[in-house]
């Protein structure tokens, strides 16, 4: 099925380009199948992934050749896209050192990709470090790669450096849960369930906000308007929950969020199935 795809794009983008698909690995070992259409003199071509698709022409809720012109639609509307490719084609130690930021994976779920990356260790997680590509584009991250430090002489301490100063530069905000519901909802705050024991942690744009287990304070700072231990919950890659550690069995917590990571969350979003402790005492985060 997908090669009769490939062949039905061909047609519909014109024998200039080159058309062949292309397997990804994504977050959590997750496999995307998608469709690479090079132009002609384009150094810098779109992935566009067809598993939905794919799902949708074995249903026969859609034909081979209207799968193959919404492939040619969306590859016309961003063949253009000039700032990702001025990006990519300027690649530079100084644009990667400026840009570089955090993101916190599954150490387990990661070991293939890991191998071919920098990274640190976090207890059971992987701290990867991503180039963020402008403004204008919407989540287009580059993976930093080991081969990317040796092309242009950064070593691992310089991008763990950069990465740190750059994301907490983005800044993390410590909202209650019903703050968060309202904000989402547009429902007044005091209307919505009140848990105010319970807090949501992320960064402003909501993207790989469970960064904010790499900086101390943040916890630091909650345990000790809580007047107490935390519990943190993984709730997925962007955000995490956290609760003051009182009477609350880690083993119910963690019950939970395996109830959230299998029934809540896509598979490339999950963080983890464990639960972590912050100690005022120690000032760090640890396995409950």
């Amino acid at each position: 099925m997908i090669n009769m795809l490939v062949e039905a794009v061909k047609e519909a983008v014109g024998t200039k380009c080159t058309v062949y698909p292309q397997k990804v690995e994504k977050n959590n070992g997750i496999i995307l199948q998608g469709i690479v259409i090079k132009g002609p003199e384009t150094e810098v071509c779109p992935i566009i992934y067809i598993d939905e698709l794919l799902k949708r022409i074995k249903n026969d809720e859609i034909s081979l050749q209207d799968a193959a012109m919404k492939i040619a639609v969306i590859y016309n509307d961003n063949s253009n896209c000039t700032e990702l490719k001025d990006i990519i084609n300027g690649l530079n130690r100084e644009y990667i050192l400026k840009n570089v930021v955090y993101q916190i994976v599954n150490m387990e779920k990661n070991a293939g990709r890991l191998d071919n990356m920098p990274y640190k260790k976090l207890l059971d997680l992987a701290v990867i470090y991503n180039v963020v590509c402008g403004d204008k584009i919407t989540n287009a991250r580059i993976t930093i790669k080991k081969e990317t430090c040796n092309m242009f002489a950064i070593t691992e301490e310089e991008l763990d450096t950069a990465a740190r100063q750059n994301t907490e530069m983005k800044g993390f905000s410590v909202q209650s849960i019903a703050s968060v519901l309202s904000g989402i909802t547009g429902i007044p705050k005091e209307v919505c369930i009140q848990e105010p024991d319970i807090f949501v942690i992320s960064n402003r744009d909501m993207i790989n906000g469970a960064t904010v287990m790499l900086y101390s304070n943040y916890f630091d700072n909650l345990a000790k308007k809580l007047g107490s231990d935390l519990y943190v919950l993984p709730s997925s890659i962007h955000e995490v929950l956290v609760v003051p550690a009182g009477n609350i069995e880690p083993d119910a917590l963690r019950d939970m969020v395996c109830s959230i990571n299998a029934s809540e969350l896509d598979a490339g979003d999950v963080l983890s199935s464990n639960v972590y402790r912050y100690s005022c005492k120690d000032g760090a985060l640890s396995i409950a």
